[in-house]
């Protein structure tokens, strides 16, 4: 199908009387009337006509083509886009690149649909997808296929173009093969698609995906595929990935996949997942806003305590966020507030529950700012829960932004320190991450401090590793 030269214009037989001019000679005159209208002056025929009456009646595919693409390039000029594009594809689909390349762009950047989609798919994408640099284009025909938008055996499949792509260096296409492997359930062959782009070691991946599809970060809550990635983690960094279930585990007040994430933390050497609960609180208090039975009961349960906390006493805000944690706040009271101010004003008790209050924030959550000010503020007086911390963060990600290297400065602070959680799970990481015989002794000599203090997922680890390492 091409484009008929009564769509644009009045038939240019009205123009060109008796109509027996060539299309070769229309397209001269054309192109010498087209001068004329680009210098400021009135042409004595309408160019576009002249251009479309040659594209219509050209029988040559090569002068066809080229024709049509010449008439969009002047419709173009006119702002008459879409009819533009509806020549560029006429061109297209007789061969001509320029107008193919045209049709590309645009359908590329979302501006024009081709009305003969399978068609101009054959004649200018897939030839483009298979020549150099054609991964844009195989991009392309990726998604048009995996949308449903081209069918047939010609266009193969979404993942064959994907793995075209990406075998000609596109990021983007290695990402989307990842996330189709996710989205599947394989993890395994998600993160080693993930591998190929990834900068930071492929626990860090395991354990920012298992934390996003767990709480809905960034992407939709898929909790079961957060669960997958976090026990792929566990392969690879059973500390880390401890850590992490503890805090889905308290984030989540244990709503969901409990027994998993127990199992996780525990094998990692953390056995107390409680969230913030009874422990520790003034029973008193905590039963009296237990019993109130509406929210403004609750304010008036705990008013001493809300306008102590509020005046900025730290051990009133670390008890008040401890009773609100037990159910997780009222209206616009919640616990994660006022451990923060308990944390600023010096709660040394506030900091892990600090720690498991940002990890569920966003980036741009005003309480982001304040744990991270408090916390590094903290670190820099050797505080070593701080430290360690902060060091969990960074190599998990979320409201800040993954930086291992980072992360471990941070843990070995705390683990130099003398926290055996800390030693315990850098030992883990320089054997895992090691790049010689010196990492390797790192390793084990943090794993033996722990092991002492006794750890006993330190001692499991170590026993397994010159077992399989003699």
């Amino acid at each position: 199908m091409v484009v008929r030269n009564c769509i644009f214009f009045l038939c240019a037989c009205t123009i060109l009387t008796g109509c027996a001019v060539s299309p070769t000679s229309a397209f001269k005159e054309g192109q010498r009337e087209e001068k004329i209208a680009l210098s400021g002056q009135k042409p004595g025929h309408d160019p576009l006509s002249l251009f479309s009456y040659a594209a219509e009646k050209e029988s040559d595919p090569e002068l066809k083509g080229k024709y049509f693409n010449v008439l969009g390039d002047a419709l173009k000029r006119r702002g008459r886009v879409k009819t533009a594009y509806q020549a560029y594809e006429s061109g297209a689909m007789v061969g001509n690149k320029s107008a193919g390349n045209e049709i590309y762009k645009a359908q590329v950047a979302g501006i024009y649909q081709p009305k003969n989609l399978s068609q101009v798919a054959g004649a200018v994408y897939v030839p483009r997808a298979n020549g150099p640099k054609g991964d844009g284009a195989a991009l392309l025909l990726a998604d048009l296929v995996g949308s449903g938008q081209l069918k047939g055996k010609k266009f193969h499949t979404s993942t064959y173009w994907l793995q075209k792509a990406a075998a000609g260096g596109s990021v983007r296409a290695v990402r989307l093969l990842a996330e189709n492997e996710a989205r599947k359930g394989s993890v395994k062959s998600a993160a080693a698609y993930y591998r190929q782009i990834d900068k930071a070691p492929p626990k860090v991946r395991a354990l920012s995906e298992a934390r996003n599809n767990f709480l809905g970060k960034g992407m939709p809550i898929n909790r079961s595929l957060g669960l997958s990635w976090l026990v792929y983690a566990e392969d690879l960094a059973p500390a880390d990935a401890a850590a992490l279930a503890a805090k889905l585990y308290r984030a989540t007040e244990g709503k969901y996949y409990a027994d998993e994430l127990k199992r996780v933390a525990a094998a990692g050497g953390i056995a107390d997942l409680q969230l913030g609960g009874s422990g520790g609180v003034n029973a008193a208090l905590l039963a009296a806003y237990a019993a109130a039975p509406t929210d403004d009961d609750k304010k008036k349960a705990l008013a001493a305590v809300i306008a102590k906390a509020d005046a900025g006493d730290a051990a009133s805000a670390y008890e008040l966020a401890r009773v609100l944690d037990s159910d997780g706040g009222f209206a616009s009271y919640k616990p994660g507030a006022y451990y923060v101010t308990a944390l600023e004003k010096g709660n040394l008790d506030s900091i892990k529950f600090a720690g498991n209050t940002i990890a569920v924030l966003e980036t741009d959550d005003p309480l982001t700012a304040r744990i991270l000010t408090a916390l590094e503020k903290l670190a820099g007086q050797n505080n070593t829960e701080a430290q360690k911390t902060l060091g969990a963060l960074y190599i998990v990600g979320g409201p800040v932004a993954i930086d291992y290297s980072k992360g471990v400065a941070f843990l070995k602070k705390a683990a130099d320190g003398g926290d055996v959680d800390a030693n315990y799970r850098l030992g883990v990481l320089s054997i895992q991450n090691s790049k010689g015989d010196s990492d390797i002794a790192a390793g084990k000599a943090y794993l033996e401090r722990a092991s002492q203090k006794g750890n006993v997922a330190a001692s499991k680890f170590l026993a397994e590793y010159v077992k399989a390492n003699p």
